[in-house]
């Protein structure tokens, strides 16, 4: 998540992983991968460094977007198989 202020608002959190464009025209807008938008104050480019900063941390790190807080779900696969429920 990164921190984003929309024009007509305080700053909030972004999920980076629901972004599917930034548009620069003249004002900043976030275009979501579902289409919604959102106009925000800080530019582009700020947007893109916080993003790609956001996501080498990430790989850094080893997390997955995918693979956040899973923990030991293996362990209760198998025990449901083996208990034939």
């Amino acid at each position: 998540m990164i921190p984003v202020t929309p024009t007509a608002g305080l700053a909030i959190l972004l999920d980076v992983d629901a972004v599917a464009a930034i548009e620069s025209t003249p004002a900043t807008v976030i275009v979501f991968a579902d289409g919604r938008q959102m106009v925000v104050s800080d530019s582009a480019e700020a947007l893109v460094h916080r993003i790609a900063r956001f996501r080498s941390a990430r790989i850094a790190h080893g997390a997955h977007p995918h693979m956040r807080d899973v923990g030991p779900a293996h362990a209760d696969v198998a025990h449901i198989g083996e208990s034939g429920v």
